[in-house]
């Protein structure tokens, strides 16, 4: 049985045991039973809220789409009830039969009218339908709080600087309404709704319940004390923009103070509204703004939502703080809007020249479904801003276009503007976005398509990058910026594995064009892109990168958002410190270590480690975590006991090595404290510190910790998303987390957790309660790298002490959240992803030591770093990975075209079996080659190499398998010869040990030359 709180299963329990909620009470009396289905499609839920006057809105479950939808019924309680069977509307009397009518239809007609919005901000109406003599409204469900519940759990008043930021977007919301003839008449706290995600969306449009109400008794039902302008107070009163704007600005001087303003009828005579009282706590700058708003006289008003709009840009403009809008774009109807977009414009077939020839239409169809569903936009407010808000669809086309090149699931081409672009308080919608920026090829190729007309042509080529159409020839300006500030753009790393893209904005107008949205983002792109930063210094010929002015950019550090104004995320290449000679030490002792046991590094440091014993989790999250990823696949890892410090390095500790690292501050919040974590160390810092300790041991190897060993040992067996899970009060013993207490200092966009630690930024290391394996801080205080490179689906390494080393320069991953972070990127399980020599204010590191007398390095997971790569691997060959991930991608191709050449073709055919034997030499050839290779390794890369090659091949996706198994078994029936063919041609690949092949098979290694 079905929950009506929540939609899950819940048994014959009255208590849901997901949600936790209680159906026996029933729903009601004016309400619909539980599980009524309407118009086939929608069934009901609990209330949502509490019933109006106007009608009742039920939580809904569309059985087609099977998403929660929220449904609105017309039900206004004056003039109707409902009838004996529990369904059916009827009015009281023949004369409220008639204003039941009329407003019935003013009801549809608003339904109609809303169902054309299509803006972030603004509630959106996916269905309207008649039944049960009613009508019904179908909407976006969101899950979040009114800004009632919201400006009580902040303590009942926002900050200034919040408040703005939460009315903006709802202006911005207002003014498409207003453009399209259409007035909201009901702006207030408790129709605006906040999403997990921040996005400040309004609800409840009250042009029909005026209807009703001027047609009916009286006008009670349509007002809401406070909020109301005083023209609504009147019949006759001259309703208009203006009117919006006044329960708009009431609306704002609610969050600021927490209570409504006096009503308008008793301001007519003697106005008390005093702004600039502390009452309000607002500037004088704001103030203005706000009592114009909130005139009583209309026409002292701002006579449109787009002047107070203005009004309170300029206000933040001359505050010295940018002002960013989150937009939460639609999903499903959205992404079809997409779809039939590029369709009509015949992108479609631009994208089926590029695209990898086994994607299939509806595979498109869903990614771009699945894409626009997720995305969310933020969009910096300045001179600049007129024709940003509608970039969405050029982001949603090139993110897909260069997934298809990259053959990989790419960030959003939004967020990552949002990255680059000078940001003071980052949006709360970021917090879950795992961001992966386009790779250059894929994004100058959206660049081409765009404004082919604004591409200089005197750049050197790219890089190539595999790719099944030409990487085009563009070139970029850097652009300067007048004042040079402390910078934030990381350098964009060698091509390919380094993806990039700083922006930043210029107060320069933009000519229109015909596509206004296809110019804004060439806008974003062209106009606010610094080449060297773009496409690396690869792209550049002769001397390498040019010198660049510095670019006025406050970029997000950190995926997730950790950077802010004046934070620099540093470029280490050529800037590694000298570090010191560290003094030897003492061994371990030769016992087997136990749990609880401790070692301190005495000679140089005194870092204290922890044994940590063996054992194995669930690594990743389950699908209902809150705030999860689509890369926390969870899957079952074995982990061999090791040693980890009991803390992050302390700047104490860094600084034995490093005498003049710098860890700074962010803001006026030191970071720099003896005890606080090092921070602005770089992956390849970290790398350098733990090989300078390791100096000072023989027999050990300090290294940063895997993935799975950071994950392991931050659970300690905890099968939640965090240790506080049950009680978010809790939060503050355990880690240092984004609080009151930062908030106090720092006012960050996101909400605070609901209690205090006393520190405004990191806390020193150490601060918190430990884990059951007795380690601290590995939730919060700093982000911590880690030895793997990033991919985004780790579930297919080794099941024991996995490591994916990657390239030199790929992206390496963090882990544990920090101290600046929303709470909801704080998760055991959470992962993010940077490039190897970024520094930022948010990120450190914590050493992991292994007795290399003790038990064989690689099987601990032994950190893959520049320095200590394989040196038995013939430096003019291809290492062991890049040869296994090689001849993964040939097995995989082999099968894929396999199920191709197959599946269309009901009976076999000579045209077939030449198809298949071309392929296959093809195939052969390749494979034979990688073999030579192999043959060049020593026995410990070709180990290596075979274990590799045996994962590519256990990993190959089910469907493949069994669409290759269904053909075989077909033409096993009516070809047999064919089908032998088929089993020759995948047995070849299985094996990756030649030897083993020629032994095994002599007949197909010499009928395909392996001799």
């Amino acid at each position: 049985m079905l929950c009506p709180g929540c939609f899950g299963e819940k048994g014959g329990n009255d208590v849901c045991p997901a949600c936790g909620f209680d159906a026996s009470a029933g729903p009601g009396p004016l309400a619909l039973p539980y599980g009524t289905l309407l118009n086939n499609k929608y069934l009901t839920g609990r209330l949502l809220g509490r019933p109006g006057g106007f009608g009742l809105t039920y939580l809904a479950w569309d059985t087609v789409l099977q998403v929660a939808v929220a449904v609105k019924e017309y039900l206004p309680r004056e003039a109707a009830g409902r009838d004996a069977d529990r369904s059916t509307v009827v009015p009281h009397s023949s004369e409220d039969g008639a204003s039941f009518e009329y407003g019935l239809k003013k009801f549809l007609a608003e339904a109609r009218t809303l169902a054309k919005f299509r803006h972030p901000n603004v509630v959106r109406v996916l269905d309207f339908f008649e039944a049960n003599s009613t009508a019904y409204l179908v909407m976006d469900y969101y899950e979040g709080e009114n800004l009632v519940e919201h400006v009580r759990r902040a303590g009942g008043r926002l900050p200034e600087r919040r408040a703005v930021d939460v009315i903006l977007p709802v202006l911005m919301g207002l003014k498409q309404v207003h453009a399209q003839g259409f007035l909201h008449r009901d702006v207030k706290p408790h129709n605006i709704y906040l999403t997990r995600d921040g996005a400040p969306i309004l609800l409840d449009f009250g042009a029909a319940r005026q209807a009703v109400g001027e047609h009916s008794r009286g006008l009670s039902v349509f007002l809401t004390p406070g909020f109301s302008p005083y023209e609504q107070y009147h019949s006759h009163g001259e309703i208009g923009p203006w009117s919006d704007v006044y329960a708009s600005g009431a609306t704002l001087y609610y969050l600021l103070t927490g209570h409504a303003p006096p009503e308008a009828p008793g301001r007519r005579e003697d106005d008390e509204l005093a702004c600039s009282s502390k009452d309000v706590g607002a500037g004088e700058a704001l103030c203005s703004a706000l009592e114009k708003a909130l005139a009583v006289r209309p026409q002292d008003r701002y006579q449109d939502i787009g002047a107070f709009e203005a009004a309170l840009l300029s206000h933040a403009g001359a505050s010295g703080w940018e002002v960013f809008l989150c937009k939460k774009s639609a999903d499903l109807a959205h992404a079809r809007q997409v779809y039939d977009f590029l369709e009509s414009r015949g992108i479609r077939a631009f994208l089926s020249e590029l695209a990898i020839p086994e994607v299939s239409e509806a595979e498109y169809r869903r990614v771009i479904d699945q894409a626009v569903e997720d995305c969310e936009h933020f969009v910096v407010v300045g001179s600049s801003r007129e024709n940003v808000e509608s970039s969405w669809v050029e982001a949603e086309w090139g993110m897909f276009l260069n997934e298809k090149r990259s053959g990989r699931k790419q960030g959003n081409l939004v967020t990552v503007l949002a990255q680059g672009m000078a940001i003071e308080d980052l949006p709360v919608g970021l917090r879950n976005h795992q961001v992966v920026p386009l790779t250059p090829a894929g994004l100058l190729e959206l660049l081409r398509f765009v404004a082919p007309d604004r591409i200089p042509e005197d750049l050197p080529a790219p890089a190539p990058e595999p790719s099944p159409e030409p990487v085009p020839e563009p070139s970029l300006e850097p652009v300067p910026e007048p004042e040079p500030e402390p910078t934030a753009p990381s350098r964009e790393p060698s091509a390919p594995s380094s993806e990039r893209t700083p922006f930043t904005l210029e107060n320069e107008s933009t000519p229109r064009s015909p596509r206004p949205w296809l110019l804004v983002l060439a806008t974003a792109i062209f106009a606010l892109v610094g080449v060297a930063y773009f496409l690396g210094p690869e792209m550049f010929s002769g001397e390498g990168t040019p010198e660049q002015e510095p670019v006025q950019v406050e970029q997000v550090g950190v995926v997730n958002g950790t950077q802010e104004a004046g934070q620099e995320p540093e470029s280490g290449e050529g800037e590694q410190p000298a570090f010191s000679t560290p003094m030897p030490g003492d061994s371990l002792p030769r016992s087997a270590p136990k749990a609880g046991d401790t070692w301190v590094e005495q000679a140089n440091t005194s870092m204290e480690f922890v044994w940590i014993p063996g054992g194995c989790f669930t690594m990743g999250s389950p699908v209902q975590e809150a705030g999860r990823n689509e890369d926390e696949t969870p899957h079952h890892v074995c982990i061999d006991g090791f040693w980890l410090a009991r803390y992050e390095t302390s700047n104490a500790e860094y600084a034995v090595a490093d005498s003049g690292h710098d860890s700074g501050s962010y803001r006026e919040a030191a970071l720099n404290e003896p005890e606080q974590p090092a921070v602005k160390v770089s992956y390849e810092d970290a790398v350098r510190y733990a090989q300078w300790l390791s100096q000072a041991y023989p027999s050990l190897d300090f290294t940063l910790p895997t993935e799975a060993q950071w994950e392991y040992a931050a659970r300690a067996g905890e099968a939640g998303a965090t240790p506080w899970e049950a009680d978010r009060e809790d939060a503050c013993r355990w880690a240092s987390v984004y609080d009151m207490s930062s908030a106090t200092g720092l006012s960050l966009a996101w909400e605070p957790e609901p209690c205090m630690d006393q520190y405004i930024a990191s806390a020193p290391v150490g601060s918190f309660k430990a884990n059951g394996f007795g380690v601290g801080d590995m939730l919060g205080n700093v982000w911590e790298w880690t030895a793997d490179a990033y991919a985004e689906d780790n579930s297919g390494l080794p099941e024991r002490n996995p490591l994916y080393r990657g390239s030199p320069d790929s992206d390496r991953v963090l882990r544990g959240g920090s101290w600046f972070n929303p709470i909801s990127t704080v998760r055991f399980a959470n992962r993010i992803h940077f490039p190897p020599d970024t520094r930022d204010f948010a990120v450190g590191f914590r050493l992991a030591m292994i007795d290399s007398q003790a038990a064989p390095r690689e099987a601990l997971g032994r950190d893959a770093s520049p320095d200590n790569a394989t040196s038995s691997l013939p430096s003019d060959s291809l290492t062991s990975v890049e040869i296994g991930m090689a001849a993964g991608d040939i097995y995989v191709e082999a099968l894929e075209a396999v199920v191709l050449i197959l599946e269309d073709k009901p009976e076999p055919s000579d045209h077939l079996w030449s198809d298949l034997a071309e392929l296959k030499a093809w195939n052969v050839e390749r494979m034979i080659e990688l073999g030579r290779l192999r043959e060049d390794l020593d026995d410990n890369g070709k180990d290596q190499c075979d274990v590799i090659l045996r994962q590519e091949v256990e990993n190959t996706p089910t469907a493949i398998r069994e669409d290759f198994q269904r053909s075989w078994q077909f033409y096993a029936d009516t070809d047999p010869e064919l089908a032998s063919l088929i089993t020759q041609f995948t047995v070849l690949y299985q094996y990756v040990d030649f030897d083993v092949l020629r032994t095994e098979l002599p007949e197909e290694a010499a009928r395909f030359g392996i001799e």
